[in-house]
Parts: C-alpha cells; structure tokens; sequence
C-alpha cells in the first residue's frame, strides 16, 4: 500500500504549485486493487489541490491499524 501511495504522490507532485508532502512512512501491507487505489487517490489528491488554501501545500499520511490502513489526504483550505 505504501509503495503505491509513494509512486502516485511522486507522480503528481510535478503538478503542485502549492507543494505536495507525504509524511514519512512505514511500508504497510495490505489486500486490494492497487489500480482502484491510485484511482481513489489520484482522485482526492486533484480535489485537495483545488480547494487548498493560496499558500498551503497538500499532505499525504498512511496510518496502520490493527486490522485497517487509513490512507489521509489533508488540505488546509
């Protein structure tokens, strides 16, 4: 999960005027569909950017559960 948070943010950073952060992780294992993953986070990420605030950049956190991986998409508008 961490791998695919990693390479999607990496990816969309270029696009960030405002920056775009992700918060130092663990690798985090988890059963899924990484292509939906990236979907849902591309997705949150390109709505983040359109509603931070002028000077703000957007932040990416992963938190591990004991049975759940939060994935957290922060902007400060």
């Amino acid at each position: 999960m961490g791998g695919v948070v990693r390479e999607t943010v990496e990816g969309m950073a270029p696009h960030f005027s405002k920056g775009l952060v992700l918060d130092p992780c663990e690798e985090v294992e988890a059963v899924g569909d990484s292509d939906k993953v990236k979907e849902i986070l591309e997705n949150l990420l390109t709505n983040a950017q359109k509603y931070a605030m002028a000077d703000g950049p957007v932040e990416v956190s992963i938190e591990r559960g004991e049975e759940r991986v939060c994935v957290r998409v922060s902007d400060h508008g």
